[in-house]
C-alpha cells in the first residue's frame, strides 16, 4: 500500500510540476519557437543532491564539470551530411564553482560562477578541406538564485527563482573566423531562472526513492540585436539508498532527461530557422558520499534528437558534481 501511494505522489508531483512548466512556458514562449547551439539545458537538472538540507548557517560549496563534444550534423529528427554545416566542431567544458547557504525559514540561496574552456571549428571558405579553429578560455555567465523549501516538514518540494547575469564575453572575434553569438561563451542576455522540485520515497524502508526537477531559463534583458531562445528543461528519476560500503553510501541513479530550446530571434541571431531543439536523453549515475562529502557522475545519452536545420549535436555529455556540506 505505501508503495502504491507513493506511485500516486510520483504521479502527482509529476503532473504538478509539468502543469506548473506549462503555464510559465504559455505565457513566456512566443509563438512557433524553439531552438539553442550549445544545448545546455540538460545539465541543468538532475541534482537531487544539492537540494538544500541542514539548518540557518549551513549549506553547500561544490565545483561542476560538465562537457559536451558537438560534432555530429543533425537535421531534423536524423543524420544528415557534414558537407551541409559549416559548422565543423563545438566543444564545451564547463567548469563551475558555486556555493549554497541556507538562510534559515527553509530559504536559502546560491552562486554559481562558470569558467568556460570551448574550442570551435568551422569550415574555409577558401580551402573546403581547411578547418578553422578558435578556443576560449574564459568567465562565462553567472547565476545567482533563490530556493524555498517549506512546503513540507521533510523539505521534499522547492522551488527556485534567480537571475543569469551576462558576465560572459559575447564580442569574442577571430581573423577568418564568422563566429555567431549562438556560439559565444556568454549569452549577452540577463535570464530569468524559475524551477521547482519534489523528491519521495517509493518503499516503506526508504530504500528506493524518485525525483522530479524542471527548469526555465527566460531571457528578458537582451544587448546588440540577438535574444537566445528559451529553454525549459526536465528530469524524472529513480536512486537506491541501501547500498554501502563501510562509511561509503553508493547510490545508483536512473533518470530521463528532456530540454526544449526556442528559436534564436533578433537581427543579430545567426540563423533563426536552424536553431531550436527538442531533446530527450537516458542518463544513468551514481552519487557516492562519505560523511559531507560528496562525488556524483551522470553520463547523458541522447536517445531522441529533433533540430530545426542543420545543427551539431553530441553523442555523449558528461556530468561531474565534487560537493560539501557545511
Amino acid at each position: 500500500m505505501h508503495f502504491l501511494k507513493s506511485v500516486r505522489l510520483f504521479a502527482a508531483a509529476r503532473a504538478g510540476v509539468q502543469a506548473s512548466l506549462g503555464v510559465l512556458l504559455l505565457f513566456a514562449l512566443p509563438a512557433q519557437t524553439w531552438a539553442c547551439a550549445c544545448g545546455c539545458g540538460a545539465f541543468q537538472v538532475g541534482d537531487f543532491a544539492v537540494y538544500p538540507t541542514g539548518s540557518a548557517g549551513h549549506g553547500l560549496i561544490f565545483m561542476n564539470w560538465f562537457y559536451q563534444d558537438q560534432s555530429h550534423n543533425f537535421n531534423g529528427g536524423s543524420s544528415a551530411p557534414p558537407s551541409l554545416n559549416e559548422d565543423k566542431r563545438l566543444r564545451s567544458s564547463f567548469y563551475t564553482a558555486g556555493v549554497q547557504y541556507n538562510l534559515g525559514g527553509s530559504w536559502a540561496v546560491q552562486l554559481e560562477v562558470p569558467f568556460v574552456d570551448r574550442t570551435f571549428s568551422v569550415g574555409s571558405e577558401e580551402d573546403p578541406g581547411q578547418q578553422l579553429t578558435h578556443r576560449w578560455n574564459q568567465m562565462g555567465d553567472m547565476k545567482i538564485s533563490g530556493i524555498y523549501s517549506g512546503f513540507f516538514p521533510d523539505k521534499s518540494l522547492g522551488v527556485t527563482f534567480g537571475l543569469r547575469l551576462p558576465t560572459g564575453d559575447f564580442k569574442e572575434t577571430s581573423p577568418g573566423i564568422d563566429i555567431d553569438r549562438d556560439s559565444q561563451v556568454g549569452y549577452g542576455s540577463t535570464d530569468l531562472l524559475l524551477g521547482a522540485y519534489f523528491t519521495h520515497a517509493l518503499t516503506s524502508d526508504d530504500a528506493w526513492s524518485f525525483f522530479v526537477q524542471s527548469s526555465l531559463d527566460l531571457p528578458v534583458w537582451t544587448q546588440d540585436g540577438y535574444r537566445p531562445g528559451v529553454e525549459a528543461s526536465e528530469a524524472i528519476g529513480i536512486y537506491y539508498n541501501n547500498w554501502s560500503v563501510g562509511e561509503i553510501m553508493i547510490q545508483p541513479i536512473a533518470q530521463v532527461i528532456a530540454t526544449h530550446r526556442s528559436h534564436d530571434r533578433g537581427p543579430n541571431a545567426a540563423d533563426p530557422v536552424a536553431s531550436g531543439s527538442d531533446r530527450i536523453f537516458l542518463a544513468p549515475g551514481v552519487l557516492i558520499q562519505r560523511d559531507a562529502a560528496m562525488v556524483q557522475a551522470v553520463v547523458e545519452l541522447p536517445v531522441y534528437n529533433y533540430v530545426s536545420g542543420n545543427q551539431l549535436v553530441g553523442n555523449t555529455l558528461l556530468k561531474v558534481m565534487f560537493g560539501y556540506r557545511f
